[in-house]
């Protein structure tokens, strides 16, 4: 008799073990909050041209900065962020632009006078700037190109690759953005002279 008491007490233990252990996983997993990740607002891009003349010969570089939200963002602009320029056969030799309302060309809806920003959904940042083939550290990089001596009196450069990036901050509250990295391949000319051709990699 003691034997059955002694079984049946062991089974009832074990459905109390199991009853607890499946309501402790339910309340648990009814616990959890649901996932809110925060929405992407901002997206960012880079492009490049290399612009030479009589009178110009840089790498000119534009930052867009587009509002994707679907509600206006407004708020004191904190702006900061940078656009990098590494060579990438003399990664040495790099070139840092900094961010800030003073290089923005086109910024509807922000006042530069008490820096507030209202950004309607849509609506574009871009900011330019333009390269002298000069380092942070004022160097000038024109010697290091590897020119094509068959036109005498023309520097003209073989292709190069430079790595670009830019990274943008437009309100503190709001996460840095980043741009795609890309690699654009630059042939440097200088000068003009009859009868020389030019690369077609520009």
């Amino acid at each position: 008799m003691m034997k059955q008491f002694d079984c049946v007490a062991r089974q009832y233990m074990v459905l109390v073990i199991v009853a607890a252990s499946f309501f402790a996983f339910d309340s648990c997993e009814e616990s959890l909050p649901p996932r809110n990740d925060p929405p992407k607002v901002l997206a960012v891009s880079l492009s490049a041209y290399y612009a030479y003349g009589y009178n110009t010969n840089e790498l000119r570089l534009t930052v867009d900065v587009v509002n994707i939200y679907d509600e206006t963002l407004a708020d004191t602009a904190a702006i900061t962020g940078a656009v990098e320029i590494v060579w990438t056969r003399l990664p040495q030799y790099r070139k840092t632009f900094v961010l800030s309302p003073k290089s923005m060309v086109y910024y509807h809806g922000f006042n530069p006078s008490t820096g507030e920003l209202a950004f309607d959904p849509g609506d574009t940042l871009r900011f330019n700037y333009a390269w002298d083939f000069t380092t942070d550290d004022s160097v000038s990089i024109l010697d290091d190109f590897q020119y094509n001596p068959s036109c005498p009196g023309r520097r003209i450069a073989n292709s190069e690759i430079l790595l670009l990036q830019s990274s943008v901050r437009i309100f503190s509250k709001v996460a840095t953005i980043y741009s795609v990295p890309q690699l654009f391949k630059l042939c440097y000319i200088e000068g003009y002279a009859f009868g020389c051709s030019v690369p077609d990699c520009n």
